[in-house]
């Protein structure tokens, strides 16, 4: 097992190495022993695509963590903790890139059409977007929802819901093309 510390800003702690496919990173801030350090629920496991270039830029959503992962070839650069597709509308888990992103956005329950009266929303002014899926599952920002949620409960239609800082990390780190992983 190698141990690396990251040198980069993020609310990101230390990597743990586990085999050339597995690699777990600890939630917290760099440098700083939380109270639960040594908890497995501050652990995030992502898988490592053979594929992945040293310096490609891409991230890792680990729908169990409810957390996702930049990365660079092989190196954790930041975590955000998300909010992910509750069910009967879950995130699809895969391989994807991604394919389209708007800036700033005007979802609708009528796009998915959601029929519900109870599900009903237009939300205007949502920054960020990047689709991985043609089906209208992306990363975005998630301004409606309270920060508890975040980290903790699946409450989106299958879209990967962030806070404004983690949203607009993942828009300047990401291209069209970028690989997005999603995994349990």
């Amino acid at each position: 097992m190698v141990r690396r510390r990251s040198t980069r800003r993020g609310f990101l702690g230390t990597a743990l190495t586990l085999s050339a496919s597995l690699l777990l990173v600890r939630l917290g801030p760099p440098g700083v022993r939380t109270a639960h350090a040594d908890s497995p629920d501050d652990l995030i496991p992502v898988l490592l695509p053979q594929d992945v270039r040293p310096e490609e830029h891409w991230v890792a959503v680990n729908l169990t963590a409810q957390a996702a992962v930049g990365m660079v070839g092989t190196e954790p650069v930041h975590v955000a903790l998300v909010t992910t597709g509750k069910p009967g509308w879950e995130t699809p888990q895969g391989q994807f890139r991604i394919l389209r992103r708007v800036y700033n956005e005007t979802m609708t329950s009528a796009s998915l059409g959601i029929t519900d009266p109870n599900d009903q929303y237009v939300l205007t002014n949502v920054l960020y977007t990047q689709y991985f899926t043609w089906a209208g599952h992306a990363l975005h920002l998630n301004y409606w929802r309270p920060d508890s949620v975040f980290g903790h409960e699946r409450t989106s239609h299958g879209c990967v819901g962030m806070r404004l800082d983690d949203a607009r990390f993942f828009w300047d780190f990401l291209t069209l093309g970028s690989r997005v992983l999603v995994q349990v």
